[in-house]
């Protein structure tokens, strides 16, 4: 998974200034191969606002490929934008990262207000992630590595423990006959 900036209205806002809004956001979008897509969170009422490739909903093109990633400066062009029709329609938002577990900006008044240490927790958290994940992947490739000796030694317990019980059964056997004569 890539990262990706998404926001959300700071507020519900009313239909009116939502309808202005969405009008400004679609004269941006026009003639742009990436645009800003709104949505309504129907959990809260809230809009989101994310950064999606032209095509369907979701950002998946009627061919089913993705175009890709123009990057960063695409980005900063999209958030310019939202930040400009923001402050045009006196609409407040934070900006949230994938892997932030607050946002790590807010436009208010138009202005992005950058929250570094919500961007460094962003990034701590994203790194334990892909140890974690790495980690996992180490030890399932050593548990692979391992699985033929593993096999090995179990064919070997079975032979061993096999060859005590049939010793076991041999001993047992001679300790009866010595012991019936």
């Amino acid at each position: 998974m890539g990262h990706t900036l998404s926001c959300r209205t700071c507020r519900v806002i009313d239909a009116d200034r939502e309808s202005a809004l969405r009008r400004a956001v679609d004269a941006f979008n026009r003639e742009r191969t990436w645009i800003l897509s709104l949505a309504t969170d129907d959990a809260d009422g809230h809009l989101r606002c994310t950064m999606e490739p032209v095509g369907e909903p979701g950002g998946n093109s009627p061919e089913g490929e993705r175009p890709r990633w123009p990057g960063p400066y695409e980005a900063k062009c999209l958030l310019d934008a939202l930040c400009e029709i923001s402050g045009e329609h006196d609409v407040d938002w934070e900006v949230w990262a994938t892997y932030a577990q607050r946002p790590v900006a807010v436009i208010r008044g138009g202005v992005c207000i950058d929250d570094p240490e919500a961007h460094a927790e962003a990034v701590r958290r994203r790194c334990a992630e892909l140890d974690a994940a790495e980690t996992q992947q180490q030890a399932a490739e050593s548990e692979q590595r391992a699985a033929p000796y593993t096999e090995r030694l179990g064919r070997l317990y079975r032979v061993v423990v096999g060859a005590l019980a049939v010793a076991a059964v041999v001993a047992l056997g001679l300790w009866l006959a010595s012991a019936s004569r």
